[in-house]
């Protein structure tokens, strides 16, 4: 088909939706581009539910860990929890074995609580490091 040909047919279909579109709007008719779809919270939910069931599997130190990372998730963005409660867990298993002696839970509140100081979504305020 040659362009002339396409852009005929195409401005014809245009005129013809113009045309039809304030009649379907007098008789009450919904104009939508198309059913609305929700895969990608439903994905999202999935994919949360698989992470909350594979940590809900911790025993032990990790247990503790992830009960103080669970203590400071809130404080960023709902895109972000997973990935500080990883981060601050995977601190905690460092410093476990840089001490090769438990770590005691307010000392783990103390090694998570600057990890959320990284993550700040404060504005730039424009001061030389």
């Amino acid at each position: 088909m040659k362009q002339s040909e396409l852009t005929k047919e195409l401005k014809a279909n245009a005129l013809k939706v113009a045309n039809e579109l304030p009649a379907r709007l007098l008789k009450g008719d919904k104009v939508t581009r198309g059913k609305p779809t929700h895969r990608k919270r439903k994905q999202t939910t999935e994919i949360n539910a698989i992470a909350e069931q594979s940590y809900s599997q911790l025993d032990g130190e990790w247990a503790d860990w992830l009960a103080a990372a669970r203590r400071y998730e809130h404080k960023v963005p709902s895109q972000d929890r997973y990935d500080i409660r990883h981060s601050i867990m995977l601190e905690l298993a460092k410093a476990r074995q840089r001490d090769s002696k438990p770590i005691p839970l307010l000392r783990a509140y103390r090694i998570a609580s600057p990890l959320l100081a990284g993550t700040s979504q404060a504005p730039n305020q424009g001061l030389p490091l």
